[in-house]
């Protein structure tokens, strides 16, 4: 079933590089929180191996934006917590092919927040930092 999203259509299962996305939704190429004010939409990307996203019992665990220091709730962060509020859809890609040459990424579908995102202490590199974890599950129609 293609999902429509205003400027563009979206169905789970097929793969978008980063190219096609800007193209049709002026969605940022880079970033894994994406705010896209053009379709009121947040699109997030799932990581590949190298993050901690994952799933447990049907929720996702999805990392907050910022990759250095403590994470703060602001930029991408507060757009992710505050979408529900503001009426703006939240999409879920899945990072695949990230090692040949430009990365593909699975539409997975429209997620739902289920709680306010949670500050968490994670180990990286032998350091200790503090992380947002924010908790999804995907949104019935």
């Amino acid at each position: 079933m293609w999902l429509m999203i205003p400027n563009g259509y979206l169905k789970p299962g097929f793969l978008y590089t980063r190219r096609e996305l800007y193209e049709k939704f002026n969605a940022e190429k880079y970033k894994g929180i994406v705010h896209v004010l053009k379709t009121g939409s947040v699109f997030i990307f799932m990581g590949s191996d190298e993050h901690a996203d994952r799933w447990e019992h049907g929720i996702l665990f999805y990392h907050g934006s910022g990759s250095k220091g403590d994470q703060t709730m602001t930029g991408m962060n507060k757009a992710l917590a505050n979408a529900a509020n503001n009426r703006e859809d939240i999409h879920l890609f899945r990072i695949v092919n990230a090692k040949s040459g430009e990365r593909s990424n699975e539409y997975i579908g429209e997620m739902q927040l289920i709680t306010y995102p949670h500050l968490e202490d994670v180990m990286e590199k032998g350091v200790l930092r503090k992380k947002y974890i924010f908790q999804f599950v995907p949104k019935k129609k």
